[in-house]
């Protein structure tokens, strides 16, 4: 079955080939040869497995393992441009099952001869391989090929970004917590390996971000590796932010600032916490009756939300169309509290409804 397979492999490839030495277009079946050539590769190694049973005396003999390793090995390379042609037309299971059997073959009893023998295919086909089981959603699949990706110099880099992702995909699939920790455990060391990648910081981040006391110890732990990191101050300031502790916050966004001058969120929630910081002012210094100020206590809201202006102006300059922040509604009221009416009419317009 192999050989007639493998005929009817060869006999397309030929005609190819001629095609491509002498200029012609005969027809070629380019369905028959790289599906024929699938299984032929697959025949011959299931006809191994026959041939590897014992006779009736508990004898192995190999009749024809000596002739396929030595005629067909090298044949092997064919499998992948099959899983080509299948993978160029997006019909991924096809591409993934040749390369498959691409890979496996590469260590079965079948070749053992060849077994020392350097493949520089293998963690490529491994890669692409992890990729369409990312896509198709195969976490079998994706387990048996990732590993060798993983290891594999040049393919490392990217394949730790699938490893995370399809762990991370796994894990909100099942909900087990096993699998929840081995998600973390795999960004954790893409982001050792990988610091300048910030997704894996974001990925760590977002594991912890109802634990703020383990988010606290890892921002504290990337400060204490990297003092000049600016993520961590920036969702330090974020959680600061977010529990009144405007005074921390902006001591946090300032040093983001600091190292990234033109940080439209950080440049924004500065503006945000000085104008929340004045509120706060205004509330602690009003008449408890009639909530009046005195002209020395409005004078001392207005100085704080000077500063606020200052940065919210700053992040309009930044982000004139409001594509990442919504200056308007904040930066209107801080002119219109400071009495400075034409700056309020003329930002009045920009409010986003």
């Amino acid at each position: 079955m192999a050989k007639i397979y493998f005929k009817q492999f060869a006999e397309q490839q030929s005609i190819d080939l001629l095609n491509k030495a002498k200029g012609e277009s005969k027809p070629v079946d380019q369905a028959l040869m790289n599906t024929s050539v699938y299984e032929a590769f697959k025949a011959f190694l299931q006809s191994d497995e026959y041939e590897q049973q014992p006779d009736a005396k508990g004898k192995v003999k190999f009749k024809y393992r000596p002739e396929v390793s030595k005629t067909y090995y090298n044949q092997r390379p064919n499998l992948i441009n099959a899983g080509q042609y299948f993978y160029n037309l997006k019909d991924n299971e096809n591409a993934k099952k040749i390369w498959s059997l691409y890979i496996d073959s590469k260590n079965a009893p079948l070749f053992a001869d060849h077994a020392a023998e350097p493949d520089q295919y293998v963690a490529t086909l491994s890669y692409y391989n992890s990729f369409l089981a990312y896509q198709t959603d195969d976490f079998d699949t994706f387990k048996k090929y990732i590993g060798n990706a993983l290891n594999d110099p040049e393919q490392a880099k990217a394949a730790e970004e699938i490893n995370v992702a399809m762990l991370q995909n796994h894990f909100v699939a099942t909900k087990n917590p096993a699998d929840s920790i081995a998600f973390l455990n795999a960004a954790k060391a893409a982001h050792e390996k990988y610091p300048d990648v910030q997704r894996y910081f974001d990925v760590i981040a977002r594991c912890y971000i109802n634990d703020q006391a383990q988010l606290t110890k890892f921002m504290d732990e990337e400060i204490a590796k990297n003092p000049d990191a600016v993520l961590p101050y920036q969702y330090k300031g974020d959680m600061a932010m977010n529990d009144g502790k405007f005074e921390d916050a902006i001591d946090l966004f300032k040093k983001v600032v600091d190292k990234e001058p033109e940080n439209i969120a950080a440049v924004y929630n500065l503006g945000v916490c000085y104008y929340n910081k004045a509120n706060n002012l205004k509330d602690e210094l009003s008449d408890k009756k009639t909530g009046a100020l005195t002209k020395a206590n409005a004078d001392k809201v207005k100085e704080i939300l000077a500063d606020a202006q200052t940065y919210l102006e700053k992040a309009r300059a930044l982000d004139p169309a409001q594509e990442t922040c919504r200056w308007a509604y904040i930066l209107g009221n801080t002119y219109y509290v400071r009495g400075e009416t034409d700056k309020y009419e003329e930002v009045s317009k920009y409010i986003k409804r």
